[in-house]
């Protein structure tokens, strides 16, 4: 491909100089011109056959944006939950939806856009009975969206949110997934390694609350790193 572009360059400045090499019997006083012409269409075409290629040819990290989000959550026991994100989603960006319900239902995420969810590690169980899960679409369609989850069977509670993220890799954007529950103070999801500079951490966190004068949280926590790459 090098060698076809030089003769390419090599054959585009000859044809340059022998037009211009015309009007050099004629007019002798236009040499310098003619010269600066030529060495003008060589370097054009060096830069366009040889440097332009080059350039473009780099990989360029996006910026990762928060775009929006929403939550809601049913106000009696029930096992659908469907609300729409505030503004129109962009093509090609991630979905998160993140929730909590009562038990081990079965659940099915989708939405109006026909998007695909994926289940983003396992569901994770607090020490007072409360589940949580987390679901992402890559590389969404676009567009106004309303999101659905659905149990299999009626939860006393259904808590549910969207987030909506640009810049992520439209084809594999989960890069680190961990998650662990349990009774200390402090939410942890325990440790994780990146691969990826510019990775976004994403976590979701639910607790449960003792009956005692000072809640004490029991927390469940999710941690999800996502790539940062140009779509």
């Amino acid at each position: 491909m090098a060698a076809n572009k030089l003769i390419c360059l090599r054959m585009c400045r000859q044809a340059a100089l022998l037009l211009c090499a015309r009007y050099q019997n004629k007019k002798t006083a236009k040499t310098s011109a003619v010269r600066l012409l030529s060495a003008a269409i060589g370097a054009i075409l060096f830069y366009v056959g040889f440097v332009s290629p080059f350039l473009t040819s780099k990989s360029v990290h996006a910026a990762v944006f928060f775009v929006q989000q929403a939550a809601n959550a049913i106000s009696s026991s029930g096992k659908t939950l469907s609300f729409s994100l505030p503004s129109a989603t962009v093509t090609g960006n991630l979905l998160l939806v993140s929730f909590d319900k009562d038990g081990t239902q079965s659940v099915t995420v989708s939405d109006s856009q026909g998007n695909t969810f994926f289940q983003a590690g396992s569901e994770l169980t607090s020490p007072g009975g409360a589940h949580s899960r987390v679901y992402y679409a890559k590389n969404i369609a676009g567009g106004p969206d309303t999101v659905n989850v659905a149990l299999s069977a009626n939860s006393t509670y259904l808590e549910v949110y969207i987030t909506e993220y640009t810049g992520i890799d439209p084809v594999n954007p989960v890069d680190v997934q961990l998650g662990a529950s349990g009774s200390s103070a402090n939410a942890s999801s325990g440790n994780g390694t990146t691969s990826f500079a510019g990775d976004v951490i994403y976590g979701f966190c639910i607790g449960d609350s003792s009956s005692s004068r000072h809640p004490v949280s029991l927390p469940v926590r999710l941690f999800m790193a996502i790539l940062s790459k140009t779509r």
